[in-house]
């Protein structure tokens, strides 16, 4: 499946749900077909090779800019892009325009597992991701940080972050060709979405809750008493309506975005899941960057998420105005006794550690690197 962007004769228009990374809050969709001579331009930035160097005439009037193509799932309008919108302003400001951003959302360069795959190659691309993606890729241990109730609160994601144990992820990712540019990027908190109220963790008892087709996922909901029933995004509605699933697990944007909410009344804000993007791009072009040009690239990325959170804090309130006022939804929250009654069903699910391919002991070094 392996293909360089280079001979990329179609690119699959999607926009998906923010996670999950699996993972991210849009995952209506839609397709179209581009023309190979797009494509083309697409993938090459528009630039010239040299030496095997994708360069283009900088902002400072530059021949040799560094282009990097960034490709993500969000449309121009999702608050994540105005992010990375961002980050394309700081990181040439940062260069003198000698790093250029090039943006195509939408999916304009292709599904993420192409992206992937055109990095490990070497091409000077960057695409979004999260834990549970990576994990496949020689980091098994980072699918931990989709597991539920890992975190608590946005502070000890951060946390995590800084420790060893994470810079040691990144580690065996660059052994398998991917390098993380940041992690510092909210996508939001993931809550229940369903047709009947839950007030406390026994109403889930048999419900049947929606989830994407990963093992993580679907083991996660299981350890709350809930069924998993894994379905494709786009079949979710018909499913909400016909009652053939009880309800889903998502972003509170997606449940507006999608009109999940339609069907579906009430969230119970469990925020089972602390969804924070991951950047990447291929470590053997990040290692041919001076050591200035990585140091630019990084840090007018986590510049950049701080921009994102503000943006998303902002979003999700209005979100949820447009749910309770638009749509009539009711959000239940979930009082600290409920929340550690579901902490304590899900270690059965951790307890199943070895199945997922973590290493022994996983859940205590990943409290400890907390703090906890």
């Amino acid at each position: 499946m392996k293909k360089r962007l280079v001979f990329l004769t179609a690119a699959v228009l999607t926009a998906v749900s923010l996670m999950g990374c699996q993972g991210t809050a849009k995952e209506a969709g839609k397709q179209e077909n581009v023309k190979q001579e797009t494509a083309k331009e697409t993938a090459a930035g528009k630039s010239e090779q040299k030496d095997g160097e994708s360069t283009a005439e900088g902002t400072n009037g530059s021949k040799d800019a560094v282009v990097i193509s960034v490709g993500f799932e969000n449309s121009m309008n999702d608050p994540m892009a105005q992010a990375v919108e961002k980050w394309k302003e700081l990181v040439e400001e940062k260069s003198g325009g000698t790093i250029v951003l090039e943006l195509y959302p939408d999916s304009q360069l292709g599904n993420k597992n192409d992206l992937i795959d055109s990095m490990q190659l070497g091409e000077q691309v960057i695409t979004i991701a999260d834990g549970a993606f990576l994990s496949e890729y020689g980091a098994s241990d980072l699918g931990i940080v989709f597991g539920p109730y890992i975190f608590n609160s946005w502070d000890e994601c951060w946390k995590l972050q800084e420790s060893d144990w994470y810079k040691g992820q990144d580690e065996l990712l660059q052994e398998n060709g991917l390098k993380i540019v940041a992690s510092n990027w909210k996508l939001g908190e993931r809550h229940l979405l369903t047709v009947s109220p839950v007030e406390h963790p026994e109403d889930l008892k048999g419900m049947k809750i929606r989830v994407p087709n990963n093992q993580v996922q679907i083991e996660s909901i299981n350890a709350i008493q809930a069924t998993a029933t894994p379905m494709a995004a786009s079949e979710v509605y018909q499913a909400l309506q016909t009652k053939t699933i009880d309800g889903l697990e998502n972003v509170t944007s997606a449940f507006y975005s999608m009109q999940w909410a339609e069907p579906a009344k009430y969230v119970y804000k469990d925020a089972h899941i602390y969804n924070f993007a991951i950047w990447v791009c291929g470590s053997s072009f990040f290692d041919g960057l001076s050591g200035e040009q990585q140091e630019w690239l990084i840090s007018a990325a986590e510049e950049a998420g701080i921009y994102n959170n503000d943006q998303q804090e902002t979003a999700e309130q209005e979100y949820v105005d447009k749910l309770v006022n638009e749509m009539g939804v009711t959000f239940t929250e979930v009082s600290s006794e409920d929340r550690q009654k579901l902490i304590e069903m899900s270690q059965s699910f951790y307890d199943k550690a070895a199945s997922y391919g973590w290493s022994d002991g996983l859940y205590d070094t990943v409290m400890k690197a907390m703090g906890k």
